[in-house]
């Protein structure tokens, strides 16, 4: 498959016909509608079983949106890559403004910018041999990238893994350069973004063998269940900051209009 197919879709001709069926549909008959861009590497793709299956975190987002808030009309795009690092979240970011924003495109999925952008990114650079300081000036820049654009932005810190008590190519530990990024990440917390401590609320280390087995599948990507608790832990920051999210209407259609 091609890195950029959406996470649900077997070819370009199905995710092209479901882009732009989506994209007709929000807004319409006086449904307030919200877009959601989920962007990182093989995490927010949802790689298990050694990238045979996949079971994205938005599939879980999307769903949980769509029950708590069923007068909206939501969409979550998924843009994760095997591999990518948080050194190269700034163009992946404009790929997916590529993919998602223009209208050539054939997974074209709006116009407008979205309403928010959750951001992962950062455990391949230190793996292989990154500094933090580096990982982190993708990452701002990264969501620099959104909020010019009027997006509000998710950071979300990385969470703790099995190799991390290793060290890497360049005799570093791996775990006080996590834990120094995740200490960069949570200085971008702003207006215009809120910090997800995902390190916090998806821990490694202090489960028992048997959660592990439930949540992790290779002690660095995780198991179809880890992915849902992972969308339910985004969910939850999103949801209290529901009430800021821009309204979006239809363009012509003055019945679209968030009261």
């Amino acid at each position: 498959l091609l890195w950029w197919r959406r996470f649900r879709e077997i070819s370009p001709a199905a995710m092209a016909e479901k882009g732009r069926a989506e994209a007709k549909d929000v807004g319409c008959e006086g449904r307030k509608w919200r877009r959601i861009l989920c962007l990182g590497d093989s995490l927010t793709k949802g790689y298990y079983q050694r990238g045979w299956r996949y079971a994205p975190y938005g599939d879980t987002l999307q769903n949980l949106l769509e029950k708590k808030h069923p007068s909206l009309s939501w969409k979550v795009d998924v843009l994760g890559v095997n591999g990518y690092c948080g050194h190269q979240m700034p163009a992946l970011y404009k790929r997916a403004m590529e993919m998602y924003t223009s209208k050539s495109s054939d997974t074209y999925s709006g116009s407008e910018p979205y309403d928010a952008v959750v951001i992962l990114g950062g455990i391949n650079d230190l793996c292989m041999g990154y500094s933090p300081d580096k990982v982190f000036e993708g990452l701002k820049e990264t969501h620099s990238l959104a909020t010019k654009a009027g997006t509000h932005t998710y950071a979300m810190t990385c969470a703790a893994h099995c190799q991390e008590k290793k060290v890497d190519r360049h005799g570093n530990n791996l775990q006080s350069k996590r834990e120094k990024l995740n200490s960069l990440i949570a200085t971008l917390k702003s207006e215009n973004t809120t910090i997800i401590d995902f390190a916090k609320k998806f821990p490694y280390f202090s489960l028992n063998e048997e959660q592990r087995k439930e949540l992790w599948d290779d002690g660095l990507h995780y198991t179809p269940a880890g992915y849902e608790r992972m969308g339910m832990i985004v969910f939850e920051a999103l949801e209290s900051d529901l009430s800021s999210f821009r309204a979006r209407t239809k363009k012509g259609c003055t019945r679209c209009v968030l009261q």
